[in-house]
């Protein structure tokens, strides 16, 4: 478990699911498993308070324990109520996507998860061009970071595949 990205130390937790669901392995979480935690995210929320809600603290909890499908499902609400082409929607949908692409990686779908994370690269590097201030308390360091190691783990798990 990394703990990188910034989680509100005022906020309790969010409980983790029994398990992380990777799907055509496991089972999905019933519906309306995130419903509470994604309801934070409301048509009245403003960008300045997205930050600020349970399912982007959510997000970045369960992204950290490695629940990357949970991650996504909650950071949706988000990325949802982002303005249309705003820096924070580009950025957002970049954390997704990386969520997504270390998804894939853990099922072992490295080349998938290369596809994937050419999406969150160029999503992050849209987003970034126009802001080097925090996006929704994540720096510009932090999140290449997280780029990094990804790259590194995609790279390693391939070429590990063509030793065989």
């Amino acid at each position: 478990m990394r703990q990188r990205l910034p989680y509100r130390s005022d906020a309790q937790a969010p409980e983790l699911p029994a398990y992380a669901h990777l799907p055509g392995i496991n089972l999905r979480h019933r519906d309306g498993y995130f419903d509470q935690i994604c309801a934070s995210v409301t048509s009245d929320t403003s960008i300045s308070e997205l930050s600020k809600t349970d399912a982007w603290h959510a997000g970045i909890y369960f992204y950290e324990h490695e629940y990357f499908w949970e991650a996504h499902e909650v950071l949706e609400a988000v990325w949802m109520q982002c303005p249309p082409n705003s820096i924070e929607r580009n950025f957002v949908q970049a954390f997704i996507q990386l969520a997504n692409a270390r998804l894939k990686l853990m099922m072992g779908k490295a080349k998938a998860s290369l596809r994937i994370f050419a999406l969150a690269s160029e999503l992050y590097r849209e987003a970034s061009s126009q802001s080097c201030q925090p996006i929704f308390g994540i720096t510009n360091e932090c999140f290449e970071t997280e780029l990094r190691e990804l790259k590194k783990k995609i790279t390693n798990q391939i070429d590990n595949k063509s030793a065989i």
